[in-house]
């Protein structure tokens, strides 16, 4: 199990059947340099992907053993050469070619090469209507990616929801 604050990945204990994953305080790692927060994490064929606005990292590792561990069970989070980063973790979605998610340019596909491809270019002028993802998913049945769109984004009762907007297929 993993979640970020900040700039710091946390992570639990492997699994273990009949029994809950566990956390410690060396359970940790910093991911440094890019602009801001961490603002999402997707796994893609065994590799932790972390985004932050402006950048791309991947974190490779099989985590710590049952006895704990050094929490050094994972590599130094390796930046990518990728100038377009998640601007809003409820975009992120995996898609047979990659990681699907939505950046300051607009819809981004990060390859399982590790490779940034501008998949928006052709619903640009919508996005750029709509400045709030509600979620993305994947349609299996008919290989398309589906992305949420709308312009306010309000919270009720502590819950966020969108007003309708659009919701795109790629």
């Amino acid at each position: 199990v993993f979640y970020c604050h900040e700039s710091t990945v946390f992570y639990s204990s492997f699994e273990v059947d009949g029994e809950q994953p566990w956390f410690s305080p060396g359970f940790s790692f910093e991911v440094p340099g890019g602009t801001g927060p961490i603002t999402g994490l997707a796994s893609m064929d065994g590799v932790l992907v972390i985004f932050k606005r402006d950048a791309v990292y991947a974190v490779d590792g099989e985590g710590p053993p049952e006895n704990g561990g050094t929490g050094t069970e994972f590599s130094e989070a390796r930046r990518f050469n990728i100038k377009q980063g998640c601007t809003d973790p409820r975009s992120i979605c995996q898609i047979p070619d990659g990681i699907a998610y939505r950046s300051e340019r607009g819809l981004e596909l990060l390859t399982r090469g590790y490779k940034n491809v501008w998949i928006g270019e052709k619903v640009q002028a919508t996005v750029n209507l709509y400045p709030y993802t509600g979620g993305s998913t994947y349609d299996v049945e008919n290989s398309r990616l589906l992305v949420s769109l709308g312009n306010v984004l309000a919270a009720d009762g502590g819950l966020n929801f969108l007003y309708p907007g659009v919701t795109l297929c790629c």
